[in-house]
């Protein structure tokens, strides 16, 4: 797969220096092993393409989801779960983390246990993950934590709009006229803010030469 952001997407994207992620948890009363919630993962990134791709600008800047083989595992980064607001200090933390590792898929877990109780959390950037797919996931995963026999279905990345589309489908010219005015004013906003960018960078280099 390699496909252009789509509209939606690419506004929740920003740039590659822009951290916009969302963060989903949940609270477990009882024990798994670290064994059965990687199962749990793998199968999960095993059915969902963009969970097998990352995001790779071109020459213009224009950020593409591209499918590797090479990228690893879903990470879990385990920590210990002192309080019930652990969640919340982990969650301002992983806000803030960019997903750009060049062999890391775009969704990594956070692990807070203690002796009878976890709080598992899921990271993802917004152009990967909403509420609805939060929900989806995190359903996924608790399945499994709890049936690992369990199998999940892949199925395959679409490459442009038209993918998503039936054939009976048609395009008014009104509405492909909306569409272009719309993706002229989306091009207008990225480059007057990358412009924006770009000049603040240019002030810091000269206060710090000074």
């Amino acid at each position: 797969m390699r496909r252009r952001l789509i509209m939606g997407e690419r506004i929740m994207y920003v740039d590659s220096a822009t951290p916009l992620n969302c963060v989903f948890a949940v609270t477990i009363r009882g024990n798994f092993s670290l064994e059965r919630l990687r199962n749990a993962l793998h199968k999960v990134q095993q059915k969902h393409p963009l969970l097998r791709a990352s995001i790779k600008e071109d020459a213009a800047g224009v950020p593409y989801f591209v499918s590797s083989n090479k990228l690893s595992e879903i990470p879990i980064r385990i920590g210990e779960r002192v309080s019930d607001e652990d969640w919340k200090v982990q969650s301002k933390l992983e806000w803030n983390k960019l997903f750009n590792g060049k062999s890391s898929p775009l969704a990594r877990v956070v692990w807070l246990k203690d002796a009878e109780v976890s709080d598992l959390m899921l990271i993802c950037p917004h152009c990967v993950c909403d509420g609805a797919t939060f929900v989806a996931l995190m359903s996924e995963i608790l399945e499994l934590l709890d049936n690992p026999e369990k199998e999940l279905i892949s199925y395959l990345p679409f490459n442009s709009m038209e993918g998503l589309l039936s054939q009976s489908f048609k395009v008014s010219k009104v509405k492909a006229l909306k569409a272009s005015f719309f993706q002229l004013l989306l091009n207008c906003f990225f480059f007057l803010n990358l412009q924006k960018v770009a000049i603040l960078q240019a002030r810091i280099i000269c206060c710090i030469g000074n």
